[in-house]
């Protein structure tokens, strides 16, 4: 009974210091995790502006000053940004694109595919807000959003350079002509050639009627 006892305490003891020994495992091979998860989100990575306005388009849009702002902005921060800054940066980025929505006034530009790409731009951006809040969120999702919101930016000044070019284009084909001084008398030598008449060789003669 007393060897039973002893073999008991042994075994219990025996139990109990191997599972203090597991904990401190644990929590070393967590720590490399999380230092891991953090140099990720303060990874760096970089955007690619493939779509940029042209001389014309600027100077078309030089009273949207909140498209300026807002361009600005996103070049300035985001050309080269972690997912931490970009989730620090969300807040004031959808203030900014909000305002460039909605301050739209170019009758040119307020059509239904102009709207749309902003409303897009808006949508990703709040996308982004929203990714500051969840806590289990990811630097590659993070990455992701923000890679996505480049891309339809450049897809609005794509379409804004199109817009002023068929512009300029619909303009050419309907200059004004009165700024050309005509010259009747040598529009005459454009009309319609008159006929030429030859002289008979000698010795023919006109055919009778």
């Amino acid at each position: 009974m007393f060897l039973k006892r002893v073999l008991f305490v042994f075994l219990g003891s025996l139990f109990f210091f191997a599972s203090c020994k597991k904990q401190p495992i644990s929590k070393v091979e967590a720590a490399p995790r999380a230092a891991d998860l953090q140099s990720q989100f303060e990874r760096s990575h970089n955007a690619i502006f493939s779509d940029t306005l042209t001389a014309i388009a600027a100077k078309e849009l030089q009273s949207w000053d909140s498209y300026f702002l807002f361009s600005r902005f996103v070049k300035e921060h985001f050309s080269a940004v972690s997912a931490s800054q970009a989730l620090e940066l969300s807040q004031e980025l959808l203030e900014v694109v909000s305002e460039m929505k909605d301050s739209l006034k170019l009758p040119v530009l307020k059509t239904k595919s102009m709207y749309a790409r902003l409303h897009v731009l808006y949508s990703e951006v709040y996308r982004l807000k929203d990714m500051s809040e969840i806590s289990s969120i990811k630097p590659g999702e993070v990455q992701l959003q923000t890679a996505k919101i480049i891309a339809v930016f450049n897809a609005l000044n794509s379409k804004i350079n199109s817009v002023y070019s068929r512009k300029i284009f619909d303009d050419d084909l309907h200059f004004d002509e009165s700024q050309f001084e005509v010259y009747p008398q040598r529009e005459e030598m454009y009309s319609s050639k008159k006929q030429r008449s030859f002289p008979l060789k000698r010795g023919a003669s006109k055919k009778r009627r």
